[in-house]
């Protein structure tokens, strides 16, 4: 009987495991968007504006966030968190800078932020699975 609790504990654990992990991975994917986004309005308003520096600027920041998500993939508590917090200053810093972002825009910011945070959570709630998962099994 107890055997049957524990597999079914297990199995549960399991389950909720994959969801997490799932939504982590989301998170990273987020970030490669982010990233495909900035690059293809760096690219946009090059094309509009003539002033290569933005397009220079538009491709580090890409490569920066970029990198972030392929490191999420080892790390991901930390690299999304390093996302957060350096996509949450340029948001800050744009809009201090032009203060007349559309509604769209701004939505966007928010969404991606709250995305972020909601795959650090994520990433906690996982590592706290697999810990449980890990002492139910018996394994370390």
């Amino acid at each position: 009987m107890e055997d049957n609790i524990k597999t079914g504990k297990l199995l549960s654990l399991n389950l909720k495991k994959e969801e997490a992990q799932s939504k982590i991975t989301n998170a990273t994917k987020l970030l490669y968007l982010v990233a495909g986004i900035n690059l293809l309005f760096g690219v946009f308003n090059y094309l509009s504006s003539g002033i290569i520096i933005i397009l220079i600027l538009s491709a580090i920041l890409s490569l920066i966030v970029f990198g972030l998500g392929l490191w999420s993939r080892k790390s991901p508590f930390t690299a999304i968190l390093i996302a957060f917090i350096f996509l949450g200053g340029l948001f800050t810093i744009d809009f201090m800078n032009y203060q007349q972002l559309s509604l769209l825009g701004i939505a966007f910011r928010i969404a991606v932020l709250l995305t972020l945070i909601f795959g650090l959570y994520n990433v906690m709630l996982a590592k706290k699975i697999i810990k449980e998962y890990n002492e139910l099994a018996g394994t370390e």
